[in-house]
């Protein structure tokens, strides 16, 4: 279940990409393409394609690996030690504070 949401994901991602650059490249100026070779247009949208296609559900697989035993340990915790979930709002709010 998790490939099949990773790869759809991906394609989600992909579509919504090629989709904007699209879009963007179709409501460029004239002045844009005497500017821009055909092929550097090319290229970008074949190079920003394959970072999606390539590097992102890998990147997202590495997370799920590791978001699981981080969700994990904190669910043993909070089940363990009841008492630590009067900590741990604190300490997130505090972290994501500190973090962005």
């Amino acid at each position: 279940m998790l490939c099949f949401a990773i790869a759809y994901g991906s394609v989600a991602a992909s579509s919504n990409l090629y989709t904007a650059l699209l879009d963007c490249i179709l409501h460029a100026p004239i002045s844009f393409f005497d500017t821009n070779p055909i092929g550097r247009i090319m290229n970008r949208f074949t190079k920003d394609m394959d970072n999606v296609d390539t590097t992102l559900p890998s990147y997202i697989n590495l997370f799920m690996v590791a978001l699981v035993p981080f969700l994990a340990t904190i669910g043993i915790v909070l089940y363990s030690l009841p008492v630590f979930a009067v900590a741990f709002l604190p300490f997130g709010v505090v972290f994501l504070f500190i973090k962005v």
